[in-house]
Parts: structure tokens; sequence; C-alpha cells
């Protein structure tokens, strides 16, 4: 009877020293705000490199199962777009003003469950390159995302989520003559692969 007693005084005592996994919101929405650099995008005549800047953007989250969410993504960021001529010896030449759309669909895999949750994240979607520039239109250019962060919840349906994400944008990919005002005409690469890399942080309101 004592030894009986005394595993169920274990058992109670071990439940109440563990910590509980909080239960997860069905819906998640995760604004953010953040820092994005690096990117070149090869020509024949150089290379145009946008200016580090800030970015931001907002996340739906929409769990498909218990450690799996559906992710509908928006980034923003306003850069300056910088042109380095190949026979200019490293020098950089002074641009033009760009805006940045990043649109994706995704899936966000939870490596465990709790109140601090690391997670893997990937993505497809489509950047709009806008130029600030009245004589040169904006595209869409497809996008692919890899990510890895974690959240931190102090309750069921509030957090904090800190990430790093390297988008990589594919452009002109049947070729094309690229042209700035500034700086004229040339001709793009049959394929071109921009990467950037983003680091940012927010919360995660749960509904």
């Amino acid at each position: 009877m004592r030894t009986t007693t005394g595993i169920i005084a274990l058992a109670l005592a071990l439940t109440a020293g563990a910590a509980p996994v909080l239960a997860q919101p069905q819906w998640e929405l995760h604004p953010f705000a953040g820092y994005a650099f690096g990117g070149r995008l090869e020509t024949v005549a150089g290379d145009l490199k946008p200016d580090d800047s800030l970015n931001y953007g907002l996340t739906v989250g929409i769990r498909m199962q218990e450690k799996l969410q559906l992710e509908l993504s928006w980034a923003h960021q306003e850069t300056r777009m910088g042109f380095e001529p190949i026979l200019s010896g490293g020098t950089e030449l002074d641009g033009f003003d760009m805006a940045t759309n990043q649109l994706s669909v995704g899936i966000n895999y939870a490596i465990t469950q709790d109140k601090l949750t690391p997670f893997v994240s990937f993505g497809l979607g489509a950047t709009n390159w806008d130029p600030q520039e009245g004589r040169l239109d904006s595209e869409w250019e497809f996008m692919m995302i890899l990510g890895g962060g974690a959240k931190y919840y102090f309750s069921e349906s509030f957090g904090v989520r800190a990430q790093l994400r390297i988008y990589s944008a594919f452009l002109n990919t049947q070729g094309g003559i690229f042209c700035d005002p500034a700086l004229g005409c040339y001709d793009t690469l049959q394929t071109s692969t921009v990467l950037q890399t983003e680091l940012s942080a927010g919360l995660v309101l749960g509904f």
C-alpha cells in the first residue's frame, strides 16, 4: 500500500513540475519588421546592386496539422539600386530608387512544439520590382524562399517571432534590355538570380 501511494505521489509531483505544452491557435498573424541585405543582378555591362535597407510585412499562418502551417506572406522594401560597371574597377555609380513587394505561399514546420518553438519554412511566389522612375516599367518575377527561426509564446494567443529568410528571385529568364534614364540601356544575361537575406522579428497574434 505504501509503495502504491509513493508511486502515485511521485507521478503527481512530476506532472505538477512539467512545463505544459500550449495549445496552438488555428490562425496566426505575424506583423514584422527587419533588415534586408545582399543581392546582385549581373548584366553584360556590369552589376546592379540594391542597397541594404529596412523592410516590413505581414504573414498569415493557417494550421493544417499539429506541426504544419500554411503561410501567406507579404514583404515590402524600399531601396536604391547602384550600378557597378565592369570597366569601373569596382567603383559604384549612383543609380535609381527601387521598391519591391514580395508575395509568397509556403509552409512552416515546427521542429518542436512548446513555449519556445523553432521552425523551418519554405515558400514560392513572386517579386514585383518597381523602379521609382516614370520611364521604367515594373516587373513581376518568380521567387523562392528558404527560412528558419523561432517563436516564443507568452500565452496561447500571443508571442514573438524571429526569423532569417533567404529570397531567391529569378530575373529575365528569356533575356532582354534593362534601361535606366541616367545610365542608359544594357543587355541582361539569359538567366540572372538575385539572392537577398532578411533578418526580421515581430509579434505572433493567434485566434
